[in-house]
């Protein structure tokens, strides 16, 4: 198992607690000095660069202090350790007046310049160190987790991997929200370039709510209504998201779009947005034809678009139960049906076929040519027979690609709790009863593969990679056993004759929730 260093959690409490009093509390630094040539050999023992996190670590330095100081009697000499935020006016703040400096991190993060100064009062010659620190907060970079604990509450963990992997725990109490969330459904980190975009969101069916990236603190307040300005008539207290999009792509917080945002709320609305019109509000729903304008279609929580490029995108109309397409988001008001032609592999309605949609998910999948990639859909009808569509959806012109028609052999495809569709294989992995299957459904060589990658543990969830390293084909396989949660990352091989899991080593955390969904969180901006 990856160790999981867990003196963080309480360190950070403290160190969120203090970080509004602690520039309060350090002195700034007004002294005069007359320094002499900094003499190499007059300080050592401090490296060059430092990198810390806020709330969590304490910078413990032991500098050796030699050349012409080191005849210097000790009561002579007088040390001050500075930190000044570089690329700002803010004056130094002195964090030290000890030879060996030991600081409690819990400034903002950022790029500081540390010095350490030390002074001859015998001759007023002072000798001085500089090093450049980089202060990241936990939540920069790591796994989000969303999960329930032993009580059924929902709750939030994430597995922050600046350097050492460290869980992060209790980020849902510890947030300020002050509220008990049930039935957890999907975190998110927004990312982009707008502040407003670049907040961590958890969708419950209790509610949902917006945390500060780089606190994860939240309050009862902060909710999508801060966004929503429709000028139809919705009470915007009462929508609250189920699903985000576009989602990150690439492991340093990478978007598939820095200029298009959608969600769709638990009432069946879609909002959307372009960022070069403003810096991220919400106006009045697209789930609607131009043709009936007044008439809002409930949409089902999926939003569907080439993971790769979020230009236009698809949705699924639940009241008559068929696929939609919004070809674009500047200036795009309402949907439209996709075109429809004779001979195609599968309708875009499904109600005329006594169809609905079950499941849907984006992928990398590249099959037709579509680098930015395709989209698979779970359709069918109560216990009848299921299919699986392909097609790219860009909402402007979506293309069909393939049906297939899921076989027998596919052990009770249709209870299936929950679906996980390989990028670059013809698999889709589901549970049921929280059993794993993985089910080749390549025409002429269906088979299936139960798997058991978790020997003794339920199967609370099953994801693949789309967000760290696409091309690796990873699935995450998340499980729960008497009161705790595992994670694990496996890979998946590429032989086309069977199925076959490989476990990354250094990729299996436990002491987790149980998990319900997870997500990648990374700030390139």
């Amino acid at each position: 198992m990856n160790s999981i260093n867990t003196k963080g959690s309480t360190l950070l409490i403290i160190g969120l607690a203090l970080l509004s009093g602690l520039f309060g509390s350090c002195s700034k630094d007004l002294g005069n000095y007359n320094y002499s040539e900094i003499s190499e050999l007059a300080i050592s023992n401090l490296e060059q660069q430092y990198a810390v996190l806020t709330g969590v670590d304490t910078l413990i330095l032991s500098p050796i202090v030699g050349g012409d100081l080191a005849s210097s009697s000790e009561a002579d000499l007088e040390y001050r350790w500075t930190l000044r935020m570089q690329g700002t006016s803010r004056a130094a703040d002195t964090i030290g007046t000890s030879a060996q400096l030991k600081f409690p991190v819990g400034v903002e993060k950022g790029q500081y310049l540390l010095e350490f100064r030390v002074r001859d009062r015998s001759t007023g010659i002072v000798f001085s160190k500089r090093a450049n620190l980089a202060v990241s907060t936990p939540f920069t970079r790591g796994i989000l987790i969303l999960g329930e604990t032993q009580t059924g509450e929902v709750e939030a963990q994430m597995l922050s991997m600046i350097a050492d992997t460290i869980l992060m725990d209790g980020l849902i109490r510890n947030s300020g929200l002050g509220q008990t969330l049930t039935k957890p459904g999907e975190i998110m980190y927004g990312g982009g370039f707008v502040d407003s975009h670049k907040l961590v969101w958890i969708f419950t069916e209790s509610g949902s709510y917006f945390f500060d990236r780089e606190r994860m603190s939240s309050a009862s307040t902060n909710t999508i209504s801060s966004f929503l300005m429709p000028t139809d008539p919705i009470d915007v207290q009462q929508e609250q998201p189920i699903a985000m999009a576009p989602q990150i792509i690439k492991s340093d917080g990478t978007i598939s779009d820095e200029f298009s945002r959608a969600i769709v709320t638990r009432t069946g609305n879609i909002y959307t947005t372009s960022t070069l019109l403003g810096q991220g509000e919400f106006y009045n729903p697209i789930n609607r034809l131009a043709s009936d304008f007044e008439r809002l279609l409930p949409a089902a929580p999926f939003l569907m678009y080439p993971l790769g490029s979020m230009s236009s995108m698809m949705w699924y109309n639940q009241e008559e139960d068929r696929f939609m397409a919004l070809a674009g988001f500047m200036f795009i008001d309402h949907s439209s049906y996709p075109v429809e032609a004779a001979g195609e592999v599968f309708s875009w309605n499904l109600g005329a076929q006594g169809q609905e949609l079950i499941y849907a998910e984006n992928t990398f999948n590249r099959d037709g040519g579509f680098v930015n990639g395709n989209t698979f859909a779970v359709v069918g009808e109560g216990s009848k027979q299921r299919y699986i569509y392909k097609f790219h959806a860009r909402g402007s012109n979506p293309v069909k690609l393939a049906s297939y028609g899921v076989k027998e052999i596919a052990f009770n495809f249709h209870q299936a709790e929950q679906y996980a569709f390989s990028s670059n294989r013809t698999v889709v992995f589901y549970t049921v009863n929280q059993r794993l299957f993985a089910y080749d459904y390549n025409p002429g060589n269906e088979r299936l593969y139960p798997l058991d990658p978790l020997p003794g543990q339920d199967i609370t969830m099953i994801k693949f990679d789309t967000q760290q390293n696409p091309a690796e084909n990873s699935l995450y396989i998340a499980g729960y056993k008497a009161g705790q949660g595992t994670l694990k990352r496996f890979n998946l091989d590429n032989n086309p004759n069977h199925v076959a899991l490989q476990a990354v080593p250094s990729a299996a955390w436990d002491g987790l929730l149980k998990i319900k969904n997870i997500n990648w969180k990374a700030e390139r901006y």
